[in-house]
């Protein structure tokens, strides 16, 4: 993770991301030829943790500034579900990549008030302006302080990968602003990796997900 420069605001920002094991193949490439175009083109850098037993995601992390992270995860995006694009008989509801952010952040920002929603904080501005949903689970992973958080699309055409864009950018400009939120001392951070212990395969089991979307400026609790 890159150390952000305090009170620099073109210093970089690391976004990390639970990505399903199987489609890692299609994010690395043959001899890591995806990885490294994907460096390129969008002026990241990114990197996975190691494969701990018995996982069922592993842990991306890309850093840089916050519309190239918002580039970079587009096309993480359109690799893992680059066989369901191609099928113009696609029917899914969601497409989504799950992001981490830690307990401080997520008080920090619904705490933030909108600009432009009354009664909303700027997690609903965010699903508002980028006609997506945010997701946050309402508890942080075993042994850490990070919560899930997807960021969920209900198409893969063109306009919907630029509202998905769009709101990584802003929710990365978010990580920037509060730094001391997401950089905290306090944070204690999900690896994978196989010396750590923590246990991301059983943290779906709660009822409640703490939603922000577009149609509703409340938060909702859905079960």
């Amino acid at each position: 993770m890159y150390k952000l420069v305090q009170g620099s605001s073109e210093s970089p920002v690391t976004l990390r991301a639970l990505i399903p094991v199987r489609f890692v193949g299609k994010i690395i490439g043959p001899r890591g030829r995806i990885h490294q175009q994907l460096e390129y083109d969008c002026d990241v850098k990114m990197y996975f943790d190691e494969q701990g037993a018995n996982v069922r995601d592993r842990l991306l992390s890309i850093a840089g500034q916050p519309p190239s992270l918002g580039a970079a995860f587009r096309h993480v995006l359109q690799q893992v579900q680059s066989d369901i694009l191609h099928n113009e008989f696609n029917n899914r509801e969601k497409f989504s990549v799950k992001f981490l952010i830690p307990s401080l952040l997520v008080e920090r920002l619904k705490a933030k008030p909108s600009q432009l929603i009354p009664d909303g904080c700027i997690l609903h501005e965010i699903a508002e302006e980028n006609h997506c949903r945010l997701v946050i689970h309402p508890d942080p992973l075993p042994n850490t302080t990070e919560h899930t958080m997807d960021v969920i699309v209900s198409r893969l055409q063109k306009d919907h990968l630029g509202y998905f864009e769009r709101a990584v950018t802003h929710i990365a400009e978010q990580f920037r602003a509060h730094r001391f939120e997401s950089m905290s001392p306090y944070n204690v951070y999900f690896s994978n990796n196989p010396t750590d212990h923590h246990d991301a395969e059983n943290h779906d089991d709660s009822d409640e997900y703490c939603t922000f979307t577009a149609e509703e400026m409340k938060v909702t609790y859905h079960a």
